[in-house]
């Protein structure tokens, strides 16, 4: 939020969140430290300021056995 801010973004809202699994890729079970029989959970993100404009994008890897996601409405 401080960050958004600094760059001239007073607020913003979530957009989208898509959340996949997949088997990791090499180098993504390596930076894990896990197996590459392990799933990874993938999260996509869009969120937007109060005219719907696209302020910030992420996208993240997790373990998936290690990681639990709560997604509140």
């Amino acid at each position: 939020t401080r960050a958004l801010a600094a760059c001239g973004v007073p607020d913003y809202r979530r957009l989208v969140t898509r959340i996949t699994a997949r088997m990791p890729l090499p180098e993504e079970a390596a930076l894990l430290q896990q197996s590459r029989s392990r799933p990874l959970l993938v999260t996509e993100a869009v969120n937007v300021d109060p005219a719907g404009q696209p302020v910030e994008a992420s996208f993240a890897r997790y373990a998936a056995g290690r990681m639990q996601i709560l997604v509140e409405s």
